[in-house]
């Protein structure tokens, strides 16, 4: 199951005692965290998962917690899980605004799911659906080269701000790459090189 926490401060020990406590102090819970204050664990059986997953919440009685807990599909042994999110990709050249190209280049910093393709078509930045660890990290610049011909390109989440350049011309991610579009000089095979 999964274990979102609500209300306190919670830790793979804490919870492993509290469900202990409220369900089976014999079983081992295998409770990991996946990301702030998300939590995987085993269950000893599907019909306590089902009980406690149809509550609103939980209120854990040891250290306090109050959590949601909901039926899941992820291994409890899985070490992390993606989160999906929107992120604006500006500086991309005109030929460039196509969605091939697009998931391309966000597939630089996230794993592209969708881009918004009406945004493609309007005079601002380019909006792709992704999945990635930590959406809050997920801004910066990278210099990309179509056709021998650099462009910074900037990406963000919709809910943060535009990054920009450091005073020393490199982003905080320092990355640069080299990108050949489809052309007759290269048969239309994009080459992929880091700087």
């Amino acid at each position: 199951g999964l274990i979102s926490v609500i209300e306190g401060q919670a830790t793979e020990e804490k919870l492993e005692r509290e469900l202990k406590n409220l369900i089976n102090p014999d079983w081992d819970y295998h409770v990991k965290e996946l990301d702030r204050n998300v939590f995987s664990a085993a269950f000893p059986d599907q019909l306590s998962l089902n009980t406690f997953s149809k509550l609103t919440d939980v209120g854990l009685a040891i250290y306090g917690i109050k959590v949601k807990i909901s039926k899941t599909n992820i291994d409890p042994v899985a070490s992390s899980i993606l989160q999906s999110t929107w992120i604006r990709i500006d500086g991309l050249p005109t030929f460039a605004r196509k969605e091939e190209v697009v998931k391309e280049v966000a597939s630089l910093v996230a794993e592209p799911l969708k881009v918004d393709s009406f945004s493609l078509i309007k005079e601002e930045p380019v909006r792709v659906r992704v999945n990635c660890r930590d959406p809050a990290k997920l801004r910066g610049v990278v210099e990309i080269f179509f056709n021998g011909v650099g462009y910074e390109i900037k990406f963000w989440t919709e809910k943060g701000s535009s990054p920009s350049r450091t005073k020393d011309g490199v982003s905080s991610s320092g990355l640069s790459r080299d990108r050949k579009g489809p052309d007759k000089s290269n048969g239309g095979n994009q080459d992929h090189k880091q700087k």
